[in-house]
């Protein structure tokens, strides 16, 4: 059989001629490379006039409030150095070529292919990336198409900028960048000179705008505001930017108080339309032991006060109102030894309302639990008790402190590490299961529940503000 009709595929012609002024700027690009290569080899970077120059950069205040970032992704806060940041160390340290390149755009099909690098001359290191950026926005409301010039420009920037920073960042040492971060995050913390009370005061005072009230401000710091850090107002300040430039809502930031729970939410069931929500039962005070007459004894032993109810931990269902409380049926008659006042703050069942609430602030606010994570939020107060608990109201008053004291540890040791609290909180509970499954040794006595080098009977320096 005879095809006729078609031909063989014929490649576009190559240009006949090159014009004069292409031909020079080929040259001249080619030329400008080999000088800039040459010219790093002659003059190596000395790292240490590099890590002065970095340093004193780092130290001004205008540098440090713009070298951190701050986004939602995931129901979590992504936070990190900026590109500012990458720029300043790059100048810092020497003999490195960077930049963000359109390559090319279709407006047909609504994109640009565009290009970001970073080129250690003197090391010949060169990282590169090219990607695709669509002239589209993602918004509330859904995808928005990107039609006006200068929103294109701003989108292909912004999405440039960040692989550029990671482009630089690369390439840089890592020892370099972090003690640039360490820098600029004391140069937050000093506030520029400023005496701490009035950063907290003008802190306060920007967050107005925004419908942020200074409540909701110390729950996310989780202590009052007089007693933030400078490190404190320092994450106050880079929320601010984030929230000015649109990449996060103070929704977001500060979320309002989570509802408290309530049995008929749990259970689903609620009284019969038209009656009224029965009262709990009243509780009344347990009963003490008073020393004989003759013992010459003091009646130290106080009526403990019992759990008050506030807003419920995760796991925590509120007491049947028709059902005697089970904190105090299990100590109605039980009687309290006399002696050391303190030897009934390790009895289970004596945690305090306030240390509840405070432990359910912490957790909501700081570690992001939700009402679907109960039985999470529980186990982590068992973890640092150190035994199991079928209600948080089933520990002691040093139980609840130690319970207090270790998520702020954890929340100090999140932001020291560069990581969000809830990713802490994450890491240390694996290796707690992970050595827990691992066969104990005649040295090791520590138990699997209880973080390694943790006392729960020594005093330790509250960070939240909880009551005892």
């Amino acid at each position: 059989m005879t095809v006729t009709g078609l031909h063989p595929r014929i490649a576009a012609p190559a240009p006949s001629r090159i014009g004069q002024a292409t031909a020079v700027e080929q040259s001249r690009a080619i030329a400008q490379v080999q000088a800039m290569v040459v010219v790093a080899q002659q003059c190596p970077r000395r790292v240490h006039a590099c890590i002065a120059a970095m340093e004193e950069a780092c130290k001004q205040i205008e540098l440090a409030e713009k070298a951190f970032f701050r986004f939602p992704r995931g129901g979590e806060n992504v936070s990190g150095e900026s590109v500012h940041l990458a720029r300043e160390l790059a100048r810092c340290w020497g003999n490195i070529e960077h930049g963000v390149t359109e390559m090319r755009r279709d407006d047909g099909a609504a994109q640009s292919e565009m290009q970001a690098f970073a080129w250690d001359l003197e090391a010949n290191t060169r990282s590169a990336s090219i990607f695709i950026v669509p002239h589209k926005r993602d918004t509330r409301q859904g995808v928005k198409d990107l039609v006006d010039l200068r929103d294109i420009y701003e989108n292909n920037a912004n999405n440039g900028a960040r692989r550029l920073r990671e482009a630089i960042f690369s390439i840089l040492p890592a020892w370099f960048t972090a003690q640039a971060a360490a820098i600029c995050k004391q140069t937050l913390a000093d506030g520029g000179g400023k005496p701490i009370a009035q950063r907290i005061a003008e802190a306060v005072k920007v967050f107005e705008q925004y419908g942020v009230t200074p409540a909701r401000m110390e729950a996310k710091s989780g202590r009052p505001a007089g007693e933030w850090t400078g490190h404190d107002v320092a994450l106050l300040g880079t929320i601010y930017k984030s929230i000015r430039q649109g990449t996060v809502t103070a929704d977001q930031e500060f979320p309002e108080a989570s509802p408290r729970v309530t049995a008929e939410e749990i259970t689903g069931a609620g009284p019969p339309p038209g009656e009224p929500p029965a009262q709990p039962k009243p509780r009344t005070a347990r009963k003490t032991r008073k020393p004989p007459a003759d013992s010459g004894e003091q009646d130290a032993s106080l009526p403990a006060t019992p759990a008050q109810d506030g807003p419920p931990l995760p796991g925590e269902e509120e007491p049947d109102p028709a059902a005697p409380d089970a904190t105090q049926t299990a100590h109605q008659d039980s009687p309290v030894p006399a002696g050391d006042p303190g030897e009934d703050d390790g009895t289970p069942g004596t945690v305090t309302g306030p240390q509840i609430t405070a432990i359910w602030t912490v957790l909501s606010q700081v570690f992001k639990f939700t009402r679907d994570e109960k039985d999470a939020a529980r186990q982590v107060c068992a973890h640092i008790a150190g035994r199991p608990l079928g209600s948080t109201k089933d520990m002691s008053r040093d139980d609840g402190r130690a319970v207090l004291d270790t998520l702020a540890n954890w929340r100090e040791l999140a932001e020291s590490s560069q990581m969000t609290p809830r990713e802490a909180l994450t890491e240390i509970m694996g290796d707690a299961a992970a050595a827990a499954s691992r066969p104990p040794t005649s040295s090791s006595r520590t138990s699997a529940l209880q973080p390694i080098g943790f006392d729960r009977r020594a005093p330790r320096p509250a960070v939240f503000l909880c009551a005892t």
